[in-house]
Formats: structure tokens, C-alpha cells, sequence
């Protein structure tokens, strides 16, 4: 299945320097279940483009907030996720670089 076609995205590995995996999900309008540590906490916000789940009790605390989130809430959360994945684009980073250069 592609990034496409689910419904949201779960990224739960600890000690993630970004939350790359969280923008790549973005990218689609999908919002992600992540823990809510680290490079995570640079890139979603809690109820606006994810879903942070509990780092102390992971495995209780994602199975609950996946059978309580409702396929509409997870819709309404899609432009959020659309325009914070444009932060994060080349045409972005090419932009902020270029502003470091002198020609």
C-alpha cells in the first residue's frame, strides 16, 4: 500500500532526530501517529497534523487513539498536513540556502 492510499501513517521509533517520516506522510495529506519526543515535536503538532502518542506507554496508548480516531477527524486534519509539508520542501530548501550564499 502507498503512502497514497492509508488513512494516516505511524511512525513510533524513538530518538528520531527530524520526524522525517512524519513530513513524507504529510507529503499525501496524511496525518501520523508519533511518539511525542525528539524531532517529532519539530515537525507535528499534537490534534492539527498528528497524533502523539504517549513515549512512556506506546503500545496502550497508539492502540487507543487509533480505535478512538474517527476516519473524519483524520480528514480534517489533510490541508493541515498538506501545508506543513510545503515547509519542508526542495523549492523551501533551496530558497533558505540560496539566502546563505554570496554571489
Amino acid at each position: 500500500m502507498t503512502l497514497s492510499k492509508c488513512k494516516a501513517v505511524v511512525n513510533i521509533s524513538q530518538n528520531e532526530d527530524f520526524g522525517m517520516g512524519a513530513v513524507e506522510g504529510m507529503v499525501y495529506g496524511k496525518p501520523t501517529y508519533c511518539i511525542n519526543e525528539g524531532g517529532y515535536l519539530e515537525t507535528t503538532i499534537n490534534d492539527f497534523n498528528s497524533f502523539h502518542v504517549d513515549r512512556y506507554d506506546i503500545q496502550n496508548d497508539l492502540l487507543n487513539k487509533i480505535s478512538t480516531t474517527s476516519d473524519q477527524n483524520i480528514i480534517s486534519l489533510k490541508e493541515n498536513c498538506l501545508s506543513t509539508a510545503k515547509k519542508y520542501s526542495i523549492k523551501k530548501f533551496q530558497e533558505k540556502i540560496s539566502s546563505f550564499m554570496i554571489i
